[in-house]
């Protein structure tokens, strides 16, 4: 077998079956995982097996009984008879009777060794098979069969009560959730006896079945009625027959149990690699949330071996096998998810060796696949809906495993993928008892799942593509005691409808039916929507029915007022009033007000920056006198990339009057080349300047309204690297709308030049290597200012527009950075391309329709990343992957994950101990990786901390499910999980040794500042940029510097304390000016706190005390109290205290 097994694996190698070696070797570790393994920790069960079979066999037969003597018969043994609903009546011919069984055998999973440990219980099967002579021909009629079975159940139930000297916990069950088919569940008695099997962590299931031909099959198949209503009586009409498959199926599976185990037995001896396929088929399902339980969707571990076996022997469009016998097992599991994947069994039902004459229903929703060998049709405990969930998330993970780009192995294995938070943009809850389904009637569960039925075809045919996916969650069922009735699975209970919608038209505001002259479809549009249809004209001169919908005035976004309208048509008034919709809603953190499905799911609050640019690049395009000509005007703002924390509020296109504060938004502008470029970079800056100083007369001259004034940067500082970094910008704001724009030439001469001085040999020494790691850093400065930023922009503008729900997303997620004081520490970008995973990068879920979904999605992610070990490789895909701004076009549409990874492990290589990069994230605008994160953005202890947090709140949001797997998507905690989603923003300040509390006041950004010159008790007469920004208020501009008010000034103060503390203390803020979080948090430098010994000649860069005792010969550590004292003195009244907590 090993040697089997080996060829398999050879020839998956050479056959190259397996993307990737690694992928090859990670299955192959899971299986041998999953594998059982049958020893000493299942003795004790297969001890109970051996019991349980003596104690059955040994039950003494009894006579017949009628049905009004069962109860009384079994009242000595306290055990109620599980008669299926609707019960049997009392006035019935028949008689029950209990016989030696014909058989007992363990069947299932467990002899065919298909059993995993991997998660729940390890069940075994026991099977007792009655005798023929119990049953009559008709007994398949009306429910006969079953109640016969269920009396053979509580037989045998109170056989092993009653059993002297064995003890066992006994429970009713039904099977697979089936209310037709009661099993006997036993599991150890917990107190240590003989029979104790509780260590083996497993359950022993008795089923009932019956011989396989013990009815005739012609009469039980599918399109059979065997259920015979009674007729009215004084009525001579006869009662409709319609077809009872799920009864049908019901009686043939207890009469087909064994010959399933002599299928996969057969099949497992003919096909290697049949068992771990098997395996793999269970471990996909069980991350799925997917079962043969019908609360599970009715498709589960059998219903898997049992296809694949069929596949085996037929299925293609020729008739031969689908699948072979010489597949791998990770060839045998993927082409079960082709088939289940491309395969619509609903529409075109397959059967194998289908009887002549049986026609495979369709046209109901259902899926079929019949098996004719056995005359069972063995999808039917699914339903419509399960079965487009099945087949959804079969088509997901075929497109994981075939993309190419990167191996997806724990997408498809390891991630649990069920919980609601991550998969569903809505979630509604409809009380059962809200269906119009009496309790009191007979066969409630039937009555209230035809009602579902209804319910899901109705939202279909209504919701149409504004939604891509409709699930419904019935409640669980649950084992009973022998002694009492079974509990009402649906009772004062709800059911949880969840919805994936369709970003693109999820918030269409019109919908378009037929047209008026269609008389026929449209009366029936005008019947299925009732008073919503209209008959509308159109622009184009067409009269049709149509529905409008409106967000205004109501807190509804259009799917759920269309759910409601649908509900109360089709079900009841009740429904329609006792619906819950639950979803996460963000418009305080998002600053918004109104509803969130269709104002933050937009870019539309961008709009105005966005129209102000594109006048800004025209009246630049238009202006006559420049040297050169303009080429490119390239965005490289957050706020022209539809991601700033706040979108830009400006005055006439809000109706509000602009902020005062308002940031700058970045523009690069880029001119034709020229010969006449200096070669040298102090004299290219000057010309930069010169063209600033143009550019601005000219706009002040040519346009109304506009402002222009010139400012200096980075021209502080000694040495030759003052003179190559960037040293000047422009200020423009126009008045009308208060927009504002910061503007930046780019010359390509520079990097030219600065590769230039990197590739010379400066000199050996201390001061040669100074200036190569100064050419260095400009030449990084560089390419973030111009070729980076520009190109991320570019690319997130398309993307934006691309992906409806990105922009909430990124914005969402900066929020929840900078909340938790990690604004300041982690780049925008790398926050935004954070945000944009779950997009480009979807597996093992479809991409998002909502942001609170992608918010989530990105925790999650960040929760299980391994930033140390995994590099963020990002191919955004598209027309997107190619628009690389202020030329880096070319290098963007030749971004190659394969070669990110490269550069990440040769990083690492660089720099183990994480120094210089801690994340490494590379996309399409930055393929280098670093043009952000290098220089430690962020350092390892703030990587550290947004691991932590993360897992935190993924910990809030999965209900205590951990940052690893997921919950499995307990439905009963999920409204209380979405229902208060502000808790993610809050941490604890007590985390840092020391916390800075900066002044109250409201900063720039939003329509809420106040006067800078009156904030915080005269603030402008004590800082004086604050001074500055309350005199330029009028012109938008202040001399060079940006208005920004104290935001401004907390945001300044923060990173000079930061540059003046060194590697003595990490400090942490929210990176946009306190407007989140009014505070700087620090964490001591444990190195510095323990102390560093001094040496001759160089010093420690932070203030520094002795350290006391024997062991601190010669060692200083921090002097925690001076530097505090230095922070509140460089802050002056900014600072409002100190707070210094227990390592501080």
């Amino acid at each position: 077998m090993k040697r089997k097994r080996g060829l398999e694996l050879e020839g998956a190698y050479t056959g190259e079956i397996y993307k990737s070696n690694v992928f090859k070797l990670l299955v192959d570790d899971l299986l041998e995982q999953a594998r059982p393994r049958y020893g000493k920790k299942e003795a004790p069960a297969e001890t109970a097996l051996r019991t349980l079979k003596a104690i059955i066999e040994g039950i003494p037969e009894k006579e017949s009984v009628s049905m009004p003597q069962v109860e009384k018969e079994m009242k000595p043994s306290k055990i109620r008879v599980p008669f299926p609903d609707p019960p049997p009546p009392k006035d019935a011919k028949y008689t029950m009777q209990y016989a030696k069984p014909a058989s007992v055998n363990v069947v299932g999973s467990y002899p065919l060794k298909l059993a995993t440990r991997i998660g729940d219980k390890l069940v075994i099967d026991l099977i007792v098979t009655m005798p023929s002579a119990m049953f009559s021909g008709k007994d398949f009629l009306n429910y006969r069969y079953f109640y016969k079975r269920a009396y053979y159940l509580a037989c045998l139930a109170a056989g092993i009560k009653d059993a002297k000297d064995h003890k066992f916990k006994l429970n009713f069950e039904t099977l697979h959730g089936n209310p037709l088919q009661p099993i006997l569940m036993v599991e150890g008695s917990e107190d240590g006896g003989k029979d104790d099997f509780s260590s083996s962590k497993c359950q022993i299931h008795i089923i009932p079945t019956i011989p396989r031909n013990l009815f005739p099959e012609d009469k039980l198949h599918p399109d059979k009625n065997c259920v015979r209503p009674k007729a009215e009586d004084g009525s001579n009409d006869t009662p409709k027959l319609t077809p009872t498959p799920f009864y049908n199926a019901s009686v043939r599976m207890d009469a087909q149990t064994t010959e399933y185990v002599k299928l996969l037995h057969s099949t497992a001896n003919r096909c290697d690699a049949f068992r771990d396929a098997c395996l793999l088929g269970r471990i996909w399902l069980r991350q799925r949330g997917l079962g043969g339980n019908m609360d599970k969707g009715g498709f589960g571990n059998f219903e898997w071996a049992a296809v694949m076996a069929l596949l085996l022997q037929g299925g293609s469009a020729k008739g031969a096998p689908a699948l072979s016998t010489g597949y791998s097992s990770y060839q045998l599991f993927k082409g079960m998810l082709q088939f289940l994947a491309s395969r619509d069994l609903a529409k075109n039902p397959w059967g194998l060796q289908v009887p002549d004459g049986l026609q495979l229903r369709k046209g109901d929703g259902s899926p079929m696949i019949y098996d004719g060998a056995r005359g069972v049709d063995l999808l039917f405990k699914m339903t419509p809906w399960s079965y487009r969930a099945l087949q959804a998330e079969a088509r997901i993970s075929v497109d994981t495993l075939g993309d190419s780009s990167s191996d997806q192995f724990e997408p498809t294995f390891i991630y649990r993928v069920d919980d609601p938070a991550l998969k569903f943009d809505l979630i509604a809850k409809v009380p059962v008892s809200s269906l119009d389904v009496d309790m009191k009637t007979s066969n409630f569960d039937q009555k209230v799942l035809g009602k579902l039925q209804k319910l899901y075809s109705t939202l279909v045919r209504g919701l149409t593509d504004r939604v891509s996916r409709i699930d419904i969650y019935t409640p669980e069922g649950e084992p009973w005691q022998l002694g009492s009735t079974k509990p009402a699975r649906y009772r004062d209970k709800e059911i949880m409808v969840s919805f994936v919608l369709n970003a693109a038209n999820a918030s269409r505001a019109v919908d378009h039916g037929p047209p008026a002259e269609t008389q026929k479809e449209a009366a029936a549009f005008r019947h299925f929507w009732g008073d919503k249809a209209e008959l509308r004209r159109f622009k184009d001169g067409s009269i049709q029915e149509s529905l409008v919908w409106s967000t205004k005035n109501t807190k509804q976004s259009i799917v759920e007022q269309m759910v409601t309208h649908l509900l109360r048509r089709h079900v009841s008034s009740a429904a329609a009033d006792g619906i819950r919709f639950i979803s996460s809603t963000f418009e305080q953190a998002m600053g918004q007000s109104g509803h969130q499905g269709e104002r933050a799911a937009s870019i539309a609050p961008f709009a105005p920056i966005m129209a102000a640019f594109r006048d800004l690049e025209k009246d630049i395009r238009g202006l006559d006198g420049l040297p050169l000509t303009v080429r490119h005007v390239f965005a490289a703002s957050d706020q022209l990339r539809y991601t700033a924390i706040e979108a830009p509020v400006l005055g006439p296109a809000s109706g509000r009057p602009a902020s005062p504060s308002l940031p700058p938004a970045d523009v690069v502008i880029q001119f034709e080349g020229s010969g006449r470029w200096p070669d040298d970079l102090a004299a290219i800056q000057r010309t930069k300047l010169a063209f600033l100083l143009r550019l601005a007369e000219l706009l002040e001259d040519s346009v109304a309204g506009v402002t222009a004034r010139v400012g200096l940067e980075n021209s502080a500082g000694a040495g030759a690297e003052a003179g190559w970094r960037n040293q000047g910008f422009l200020d423009v704001a126009y008045a009308g709308s208060g927009a504002r724009f910061r503007l930046r030439v780019h010359s390509e001469r520079e990097a030219t030049l600065l590769e230039r001085r990197l590739r010379d040999r400066p000199g050996l020494g201390p001061a040669g290597a100074a200036a190569r790691e100064a050419a260095a850093r400009a030449l990084r400065a560089h390419r973030r200012a111009f070729v980076a930023g520009p190109a991320h922009t570019q690319a997130f503008q398309t993307l934006c527009t691309r992906f409806a729900a990105l922009s909430p997303a990124a914005r969402l997620l900066r929020r929840w950075f900078a909340a938790h004081l990690l604004g300041a520490a982690v780049p925008a970008p790398v926050v935004e391309a954070l945000a944009l995973r779950p997009f480009v990068a979807p597996a093992p879920w479809a991409p998002p329709a909502s942001a609170p979904v992608a918010f989530y999605r990105a925790l999650f992610f960040l929760a299980r990343w391994d930033w140390r070990a995994e590099p963020l490789a990002l191919a955004f895909g598209g027309d997107s992957a190619g628009g690389g701004g202020g030329g880096g076009g070319g290098e963007a549409a030749a971004f190659d994950p394969a070669a990110a990874t490269a550069r990440f492990a040769a990083w690492r290589a660089l720099d183990p101990a994480l120094n210089r990069v801690a994340l490494f994230a590379a996309s399409p605008a930055d393929p280098s990786g670093t043009a952000w994160t290098e220089r430690a953005r962020p350092p390892r202890v703030a990587a550290t901390r947004m691991t932590g947090l993360a897992r935190a709140a993924w910990g809030e949001i999965s209900g205590g499910g951990g940052a690893g797997t997921g919950t499995g998507g307990k439905t009963e905690t999920v409204e209380a999980r979405l229902r208060e989603p502000g808790r993610l923003f809050v941490s604890d300040e007590r985390e840092f040794d020391f916390v800075l509390r900066l002044r109250a006041g409201r900063g720039g950004g939003g329509d809420d500042d106040e006067d800078d010159g009156e904030a915080v008790g005269g603030t402008a007469g004590r800082f004086k940029n604050l001074a500055l920004g309350a005199r330029a208020r009028a012109t938008g501009v202040a001399g060079g510097r940006s208005a920004g008010g104290l935001a401004e000034a907390r945001e300044s103060f923060a990173r000079e304390a930061a540059r003046v503390v060194g590697d003595a203390a990490a400090l942490f803020w929210d990176g946009v000016g306190g407007r989140e979080r009014g505070v700087v948090g620090g964490v001591w430098n444990p190195e510095a706190a323990r102390g560093r010994r001094l040496r001759r000649g160089a010093g420690v860069g932070w203030s520094s005390v002795p350290v006391g005792g024997a062991d601190g010969d010669g060692l200083v550590r921090v002097n925690r109290e001076g530097v505090l004292s230095e922070i509140a003195r460089l802050g002056g009244d900014l600072v409002e205290r100190v707070e210094v907590y227990g390592g501080g």
